[in-house]
Parts: C-alpha cells; sequence; structure tokens
C-alpha cells in the first residue's frame, strides 16, 4: 500500500489525471483497501471477501 503514491509519481499517472483529482482518488482507494483489510482480516467475516 505505501507504494501507490509514489509509483504514481513515477510512471507520470499523477500528472495525467491532475493533481486535485489524483490525491483524492488515491486517498480514498487507500483508506477503502485498508478499511476490507481489516474487516476481512479481523472480523469473522471472512465470507464477504471471498466469491463463493
Amino acid at each position: 500500500m505505501t507504494v501507490v503514491r509514489p509509483l504514481f509519481s513515477v510512471t507520470g499517472l499523477s500528472d495525467a489525471l491532475g493533481k486535485p483529482l489524483t490525491p483524492l482518488l488515491l486517498t480514498a482507494f487507500i483508506s477503502l483497501a485498508w478499511i476490507l483489510a481489516v474487516v476481512c482480516g479481523v472480523c469473522d467475516v471472512s465470507h464477504v471477501c471471498r466469491s463463493e
């Protein structure tokens, strides 16, 4: 997760998407990924993360 922002900078995606939009999208994406990791990893709701 910590390499998402630097990768966007190095590859030029930050400039392509635009400066006001990119930080907001990356923050939302990273926050959602952490929330899903906590919910699926800590709680006993692993069926939410798996498609069976």
